[in-house]
């Protein structure tokens, strides 16, 4: 199309931007993936970038216009190998893609170091799931008890700031006192478990996460 000498695409029915814009992917703690200029999206090395960064759930949104789904993910937390054990309990757990790792460090801190071994875990998962005798996680709804609340709320029923403050404050002491790996890659607690598998884990498999005290 032309318009005062200029040619612009067509653009969608929505809206459109200028060719110079920059698209950026970047993860929640802020590392950039890939940028580029939206004029050189359509390009042939620009749409294989793209589609080994952008996560299928971005492009069932963007462009498929599809409703997000609440996604469900199975992972494993179990001891860095820097720690030396042996044997060590494999518990399967499960909980929505988008709950930040801030939350499995305080599951761990909770249920792994305060509840007596470093080893491994009885407790349920970060939301209140918990692995059935197969190895396979049983989803219980509603909002978690001390493990954590489901879908990565922090405040319960009749909670406020009170509650809110409450729970910074046990994630600030978690966060002093455990980390968390993947692939040996220190994680962000800001990170969710969508943003972890896809770019860090990189498989289809369950995720594996690794924990280490902080001495």
């Amino acid at each position: 199309m032309m318009h005062n000498g200029l040619t612009r695409s067509g653009g969608n029915e929505y809206f459109s931007v200028p060719g110079h814009t920059p698209v950026i992917f970047s993860e929640v703690g802020g590392r950039t993936l890939y940028r580029l200029l939206a004029r050189d999206a359509g390009g042939e090395t620009e749409g294989v970038l793209l589609n080994e960064t952008v996560p299928s759930w971005v492009i069932d949104i963007v462009v498929e216009k599809k409703l997000p789904k609440f996604i469900k993910v199975t992972f494993y937390v179990l001891p860095h190998k820097d720690l030396g054990y042996k044997s060590f309990r494999r518990e399967r757990l499960i909980a929505n893609d988008f709950l930040q790792i801030r939350k499995v460090i305080e599951h761990v801190y909770e249920k792994v170091i305060c509840g007596g071994s470093e080893a491994g875990s009885s407790a349920g998962s970060p939301t209140g799931d918990r692995g059935g005798g197969g190895g396979t996680g049983a989803h219980q709804g509603g909002g978690g008890g001390g493990g954590g609340a489901g879908g990565g709320t922090a405040a319960g029923p009749g909670g406020g700031a009170q509650s809110n403050n409450a729970n910074d404050d046990s994630s600030s002491i978690a966060e002093d006192k455990v980390e968390l790996l993947c692939n040996d890659r220190l994680l962000d607690p800001n990170l969710d478990l969508r943003t972890v598998k896809h770019f860090i884990w990189k498989s289809g498999s369950d995720l594996v996460l690794n924990y280490r005290p902080l001495r």
